[in-house]
């Protein structure tokens, strides 16, 4: 298989998965396990996204917008674990859980994409 089908075939999982982060953060506001567990896959998928922005040669946007967000997403969520005071009792604002979920969707979508114009071109 190669980088390119490994790295889109995924990146539909883990759009699908960032559409439910962002449901159910949207629904509590508060962090739980599940969420966690997406976060460390999140994490990890960035480094999987580096890789393809270098080795992927059609729809390099989809890599690259992905490690952007995530690293947005860590600035900012440093930022609210500075001034919330507590951590164990912070909450995530809810635009912040409807913009994951927004992103999850474009992810999903674009990753779909991807497949079918690099099937054609490839």
């Amino acid at each position: 298989m190669s980088y390119f089908k490994f790295y889109y075939y995924l990146s539909v999982l883990i759009g699908a998965l960032q559409v439910i982060d962002g449901i159910v953060l949207a629904s509590s506001s508060n962090i739980g396990a599940i969420n966690l567990v997406f976060s460390l896959l999140e994490m990890l998928w960035v480094l999987f996204s580096v890789v393809a922005i270098f080795k992927v040669k059609v729809m390099k946007y989809v890599p690259v917008s992905y490690v952007v967000y995530n690293v947005a997403g860590w600035v900012y969520g440093g930022y609210l674990a500075a001034t919330s005071g507590n951590p164990e009792t912070m909450s995530i604002p809810t635009w912040v859980a409807i913009f994951g979920l927004c992103f999850g969707l474009y992810f999903f979508t674009a990753s779909i994409l991807a497949i079918k114009h690099g099937c054609k071109n490839t």
